[in-house]
């Protein structure tokens, strides 16, 4: 339904990588300040929101929003590198579907892994709004599931110790983890991609 042109990695849960929107112009014709270099090593594809801003993190452990037009929103520090795409949910109804913008910016909730084992959750505006270690072993993309009848989201990431761990939101502010378990071919087997949710 009201679903961001590209919200987690191969755009949605399916994993299908399809979008209903034409893709950004080229970033050389663009001019400064495409294209964006960001101060760490960035290895994954970005999620983009309704109106264009991208987010993504980088290897020197900070997580960036870059507008439509190639300007920084934030950098927040996350302490450890952050190898995996992120995902993101609007917070209240979007746009019409096919539409990228319908007016003033829309906010979302942005969640993201890191290598210290970090799952975190931060606003369109940069603001962390909860936090949860998850074992020891660095995290990879997120996925997400539709909400709970609460509101609540509910988040799905595999670690590179082969578990995969599903985090229930308990309130805007705090998450716990509702179930984990081992999920690599042999015990301990890396999770290096994100987990598909079947329709």
């Amino acid at each position: 339904p009201n679903t961001p042109p590209w919200p987690m990695t191969q755009r949605a849960g399916q994993r299908d990588s399809r979008a209903a929107l034409p893709g950004p112009d080229d970033a050389v014709l663009l001019g400064a300040p495409w294209p964006f270099t960001a101060a760490g090593q960035v290895t994954t594809a970005p999620a983009v929101d309704f109106v264009g801003t991208a987010y993504f993190g980088a290897a020197d452990g900070v997580f960036n929003a870059v507008d439509q037009l190639g300007r920084q929103k934030f950098a927040l520090p996350a302490g450890s590198p952050i190898l995996g795409s992120p995902a993101l949910v609007p917070v209240g109804p979007g746009p019409t579907p096919g539409e990228f913008n319908s007016g003033a910016p829309l906010s979302a909730t942005v969640y993201f892994g890191a290598d210290d084992a970090t799952l975190y959750a931060v606003t369109t505006g940069g603001v962390q709004t909860w936090s949860l270690r998850l074992g020891s072993d660095p995290l990879r993309s997120p996925v997400l599931a539709v909400k709970s009848a609460g509101g609540l989201n509910r988040v799905f990431a595999g670690s590179e110790g082969g578990r995969l761990y599903a985090v229930f939101e308990t309130s805007t502010t705090a998450a716990t983890v509702a179930w984990s378990a081992e999920a690599g071919a042999a015990a301990g087997a890396a999770l290096a991609t994100a987990p598909a949710i079947s329709a």
